[in-house]
């Protein structure tokens, strides 16, 4: 894929191809950063649809979780899905030390 921007020929010189490469790498970053996330809830809902996961997430308000939905009469495979929010909070939470209150010099 191939993502940039076309107009700066137009300038003709040096400056200009120099200034349209920056735009190039700048939107090609952009349109990368931009994909990820949606490429990550697409396979959300294709693993949700497939299985019956005990862990269902939202997809959105119009798809909603899928837990009363499949895609085949029986799933097609066992799906579960766990994020940890790694804050000190959290950490603490489950017993475990933040890195920033480990003591190195001990």
């Amino acid at each position: 894929m191939r993502v940039g921007v076309t107009g700066h020929r137009v300038l003709g010189d040096k400056a200009g191809d120099w200034v349209g490469q920056q735009l190039d790498g700048l939107f090609s970053n952009l349109a990368a950063s931009e994909l990820m996330p949606g490429a990550n809830w697409q396979n959300q809902l294709m693993l949700q649809y497939l299985s019956r996961t005990k862990t269902p997430w939202q997809i959105d308000q119009e798809v909603g979780n899928l837990e009363s939905d499949l895609l085949a009469p029986d799933p097609a495979l066992s799906y579960l899905r766990y994020d940890v929010l790694m804050d000190d909070d959290s950490l603490d939470n489950l017993g475990l030390c933040s890195p920033a209150k480990v003591d190195v010099a001990a």
